[in-house]
């Protein structure tokens, strides 16, 4: 997607060697491009990083990855994603502020203070 988080030589390579060994990346790959210039029925695709489960805190959206998601990879917890749909369903303003993009819901994490395990 134009503008997510710039892909190292290493990356690049190992989505590439993805996309050759296991069908359903190229098809996810194919599907979001189509997506990208479909215009006549509004939509919002909805991108979590590494999928979890876990207890409601604090979440965040962003425009595009920020971070790498091999090297690098946050976790959306599934409370936090459906959350994020259920507000993108039921509130207009989130809605039109994210049709025809591809949000990423990503936890944020709480620095650890020194001296805490």
């Amino acid at each position: 997607i134009p503008g997510d988080f710039a892909r190292s030589r290493t990356e690049r390579a190992l989505f590439f060697l993805l996309r050759l060994l296991v069908p359903p990346v190229v098809d996810n790959d194919e599907a979001l491009a189509y997506m990208l210039t479909v215009r006549d029925v509004p939509w919002v695709v909805v991108r979590p990083d590494s999928l979890v489960q876990g207890e409601q805190s604090a979440y965040d959206c962003f425009e595009h990855v920020p971070t790498s998601p091999l090297f690098n990879p946050g976790t959306t917890t599934r409370v936090h994603f459906a959350d994020f749909v259920g507000e993108l369903l039921t509130s207009k303003a989130m809605w039109e502020k994210w049709q025809w993009k591809c949000p990423v819901v990503l936890d944020l994490v709480k620095a650890k203070h020194e001296g805490e395990d």
